[in-house]
């Protein structure tokens, strides 16, 4: 699926219009229902009832974190096809007023009990080493495209079963 990670992340149906930041989507994707842990994690990425366009900048601020990374090769694990530039400049006008990735991950920590990383992450790889990042990694950028990745894994794995 072209934008594998980016569309199983913001995981809303295919809407091709004029809002700013919107990427495609496949014409066939289908949201896909997820267990309450995966819920948790997009709470705390998007907030309680987000607009698209809060939606597109998380995104466009995601997608640019982990691009920036070597996790960029678990991106493009399950189709390396891409229509956004992950190094462009911002398609936005101005910064939304949303919390920053530092206080995202502060409160995904706070929302995430053991038993949803349980969830999330397994001992088998590429769920071990996606642990280890969202655990035990220093730098934010690897420890939330851990987590990420783990989501977009999960995602897939939902909806390909």
């Amino acid at each position: 699926m072209i934008n594998h990670v980016r569309t199983l992340l913001l995981n809303n149906p295919p809407i091709h219009g004029q809002i700013v930041g919107d990427e495609y989507i496949p014409a066939d994707f289908v949201p896909i229902v997820v267990s309450s842990t995966i819920a948790k994690v997009r709470m705390g990425l998007f907030g309680a009832r987000p607009q698209r366009r809060t939606m597109n900048y998380r995104m466009w601020q995601l997608m640019s974190l982990l691009h920036a990374t070597e996790l960029k090769q678990f991106m493009l694990e399950h189709d390396q096809r891409i229509t956004y530039d992950p190094g462009g400049p911002s398609p936005f006008d101005a910064v939304m007023d949303m919390p920053s990735l530092p206080e995202v991950v502060e409160q995904l920590e706070q929302l995430l009990a053991p038993s949803d990383c349980d969830v999330l992450f397994s001992d088998e790889e590429p769920y071990l080493t996606f642990r280890n990042l969202w655990k035990d990694h220093d730098q934010i950028a690897y420890r939330l495209g851990g987590l990420l990745l783990a989501v977009a894994y999960r995602t897939h794995a939902i909806g390909a079963s």
